[in-house]
């Protein structure tokens, strides 16, 4: 998502990039070896110093993990927040989809 919308290597060059503020997930239904899950992550909101992600994990037919995850850009010298960049704001509507991410199975 970001290489597409905001590339993090300019950013690092100026002292400065995403930090992970906080995560929580829901567990919903436990997984077995073997079983293939299919995760969706998708764009929340964004505020002036942050931006939230939200995703589902799907296993079949069944939600089996709900995630959220709040993300912050940085002045690494600092560690103060800043506010999200325009064209990232301008970019990312929310609703914006950042996945799929497909695992497990053999």
């Amino acid at each position: 998502m970001l290489d597409e919308h905001l590339p993090l290597e300019p950013e690092f060059r100026q002292g400065r990039g995403p930090v992970l503020a906080r995560t929580e997930i829901d567990y919903l239904r436990p997984l077995r070896f073997g079983d293939v899950a299919v995760g969706r992550m998708w764009l929340a909101g964004v505020r002036r110093a942050s931006w939230s992600l939200q995703a589902e994990f799907v296993a079949g037919e069944d939600v089996v993990a709900r995630a959220l995850q709040v993300g912050v850009l940085v002045d690494y010298a600092t560690l103060k927040p800043l506010p999200v960049p325009d064209v990232l704001r301008r970019s990312l509507p929310a609703g914006t989809q950042v996945g799929p991410i497909e695992g497990g199975g053999q």
